[in-house]
């Protein structure tokens, strides 16, 4: 057998021992129906049981109650088609949601180890898989009824396809990023943040690397996806989506739960993800640092840094701050830790990277054990964390 198809086997069977550890602690999740997970349970159980017809209604309920207003609002229609689907087929309840949730994480630890093998090698694409397959946070959001799952596998295969495009830009892979893109874009709303980043990279691309950047580029990220977009869900919500994010966005700063729990600082996401993940979060900032003091730069590491740093202060910006909300982040540091690590093992000491990274792999398992499954923490904010670590009362 050749040696690529053993990477590729092993890649398989990672991804699926992740799997089965997720599947098999699914019996002892405790969902709440009067938080986030109710509203996308009721939100698929209609559309599956009435039809895509039932969305202006949907719609018009959320606009009525303004108790709903702090919950997920109907806008997110790809994640909700998604799983309606997906109630039509395996029936309706939150344990199927919980699995629609680790389904797209399996997903998203293949498509990230093709990405991976593309662009570092079959080798650092096994160790990269590793790294994400036994992340606390992928591993702990892939057991709940939540949106965050499902988002991060279309935001990260955008961000993939999009670097695919800059490297060896053609007309299908345009295609492919503004679907994948837009159908992000319709998962959750909060991935329309990446149009800024992506903006910002090409900018880095255009005047610091002095590389061709073309209008179609800029269109593809923007203009588009975004159109698109609004055409849905004009269609979808016979209207009255504008009024519906209005209405969900005017509880931003009053919000109690958010106040009480996911309001402070920017490097509040820092230390949710030390307690998480210490070690690939001190190894993926030693990275950074590094890495810019290096002469030769690689236009594909230069762009993860950039997604790292500007989504972090983007995300940073926002009064409601919950480190679920920047899992598409786990990417570019568990990238970066692996990085650190090849860097500052000499060529003499690389066989102990194996036996590294799954010492990680496995205190990451702990702590997802400890956290998630034991402890149960529905919302891993910073309160739920130390708490449960027992750095406060």
């Amino acid at each position: 057998m050749e040696m690529k198809n053993i990477y590729k086997l092993l890649a398989l069977l990672i991804s699926l021992i992740s799997f089965a550890i997720i599947f098999t602690s699914l019996k002892d999740v405790k969902f709440y129906p009067q938080a986030d997970e109710g509203h996308h349970l009721k939100y698929a159980y209609i559309i599956a049981d009435k039809g895509i017809g039932e969305f202006p209604e949907l719609f018009k309920e959320y606009i009525k109650n303004e108790k709903d207003w702090i919950f997920p609002p109907p806008i997110r229609v790809g994640y909700i088609l998604l799983s309606a689907g997906w109630f039509k087929v395996f029936g309706s309840s939150f344990g199927r949601l919980a699995e629609l949730s680790l389904i797209s994480f399996f997903f998203f630890l293949l498509i990230s180890f093709y990405f991976a093998k593309k662009y570092f090698g079959e080798e650092m694409a096994l160790l990269f898989l590793i790294l994400l397959a036994f992340s606390p946070l992928n591993m702990g959001m892939a057991r709940r009824a939540l949106t965050d799952s499902t988002s991060n596998l279309f935001l990260s295969l955008s961000i993939w396809l999009f670097l695919d495009l800059l490297r060896n830009g053609g007309g299908l892979k345009y295609i492919a990023f503004i679907l994948t893109y837009s159908f992000a874009l319709l998962t959750r709303e909060s991935n329309i943040f990446l149009s800024p980043v992506l903006i910002c990279y090409l900018g880095i691309l255009r005047f610091i690397l002095k590389k061709e950047v073309n209008l179609l580029h800029i269109l593809s990220i923007t203009i588009f996806p975004a159109l698109i977009m609004i055409v849905v869900l004009t269609i979808l919500s016979a209207g009255q989506f504008y009024e519906t994010v209005r209405a969900n966005a005017s509880t931003y700063q009053s919000n109690q739960y958010g106040i009480l729990f996911c309001s402070g600082p920017w490097f509040r996401y820092l230390i949710d993800w030390f307690i998480l993940s210490p070690f690939t979060l001190i190894l993926a900032i030693g990275f950074i640092f590094h890495y810019l003091t290096l002469n030769r730069k690689e236009e594909s590491l230069i762009y993860f840094i950039t997604i790292f740093c500007a989504l972090l202060l983007i995300f940073g910006m926002l009064s409601i701050k919950s480190v679920r909300y920047t899992i598409v982040l786990e990417t570019p540091i568990r990238l970066f830790s692996l990085l650190m690590l090849k860097a500052l093992l000499t060529e003499r000491l690389k066989f102990l990277m194996f036996g590294i990274i799954v010492l990680i792999a496995f205190l990451d398992y702990c702590n997802f054990r400890y956290l998630f499954v034991e402890k149960g923490i529905y919302d891993p904010v910073s309160f739920h964390l130390l708490r449960a670590k027992g750095i406060i009362p």
